[in-house]
């Protein structure tokens, strides 16, 4: 565990009992996520920030209370979260001033697997999602993580990237074509699919979990408004992976179980490049130094790996509309 970080504040105030191991990292590296076993059981402990509280805490509070409603209203199985004995906010505590943390009860799982068809579950879970009502206010768009900047913002970044000698400026102005044809199509198919939900925001394989009770849905952190035709587009694509009949297995289950999609035609995958875009977007401003980097960033390759997915995204934008059309055909 982080040498800043003690335990035994943190699970009294959650009411855990006392440890009777050392608390084990889980997830990433830097992830601040760890494993409580104590003598009331075990717990999957996470720290949402450290030091005053960011001015988005408001928008945390209102994806907890999605996350409560998701529970209460559907049978999509969730880790349980534990109420601290003070709360801060929703099941949040504040803890001295170590930060602010969540705790849930540990799910025994296993991760999924190429052998997991998990088809029916997505769609079922998709919209079972899509039809859960959200709190009034709080909840942020989809749309501020799409990675769609002006023009002149990009520019702008290629000639700081350029006075600092930085590896990717020459990439970005190669491929400007691509990002402001991606940010074009993103903004029309966006206006196209007006069919906004509250939902997960970030419902990928590596957020499920195999328990005894069957696949969990986990990580709220990312609650948001979404297109549910682009949400389920990127779903379709994530738990399809390379196979076109998966994916459009995954497409006519979630039309069977209710859903009912805006026709995107060959745009109908390009949420997964907004996702690249955003990635893109974050890389480069953290390398100008206007964003502190992420836990997920790599920072002894920050440079490199801007480079290397802008020199990527356009054959994924053609795969990806490739595959669209494919399945259009099925």
């Amino acid at each position: 565990m982080d040498a800043r970080v003690a335990a035994g504040p943190i699970a009294g105030a959650f009411g855990l009992g006392a440890l009777t191991e050392a608390p084990a990292a889980v997830g990433q590296p830097g992830a601040a996520r760890w494993k409580f076993t104590t003598e009331s059981g075990s717990y999957l402990v996470k720290r949402l920030w450290a030091g005053e509280d960011p001015p988005w805490w408001r928008h945390v509070a209102a994806k907890m209370d999605f996350e409560r409603r998701v529970r209460s209203a559907t049978p999509i199985v969730t880790a349980r979260p534990v109420e601290p004995e003070r709360p801060a906010f929703g099941c949040a505590a504040r803890v001295g001033e170590q930060g602010v943390f969540r705790a849930y009860e540990w799910l025994d799982h296993r991760d999924p697997g190429s052998a997991d068809d998990l088809t029916d579950w997505v769609a079922r879970t998709l919209v079972a999602l899509h039809g859960v009502a959200p709190a009034e206010t709080g909840l942020g768009s989809a749309w501020d993580c799409f990675g769609v900047y002006p023009e002149a913002t990009w520019r702008g970044w290629i000639t700081a990237a350029s006075d600092l000698d930085r590896a990717w400026a020459g990439p970005l102005g190669d491929h400007m074509d691509t990002v402001l044809g991606l940010s074009k199509r993103l903004t029309a198919a966006w206006e196209r699919a007006d069919d906004r939900v509250a939902t997960h925001g970030d419902f990928e394989p590596y957020n499920v979990l195999i328990t005894a009770d069957g696949p969990a849905l986990v990580d709220w952190e990312s609650v948001c408004y979404e297109s549910a035709t682009m949400e389920a587009g990127r779903a379709a694509l994530a738990f399809g992976g390379s196979d076109p009949q998966r994916v459009a297995a995954i497409l006519r289950a979630y039309r069977e179980a209710g859903g009912r999609p805006v026709d995107l035609g060959p745009d109908r995958f390009l949420r997964t490049s907004a996702l690249t875009l955003c990635h893109i977007t974050e890389l480069v401003r953290v390398s100008l130094g206007e964003l502190p980097p992420s836990g997920w960033m790599d920072a002894a390759r920050l440079d490199a790996e801007i480079a290397d997915r802008i020199r990527r995204l356009p054959g994924e934008v053609a795969a990806l509309t490739r595959l669209a059309d494919h399945i259009g055909a099925l």
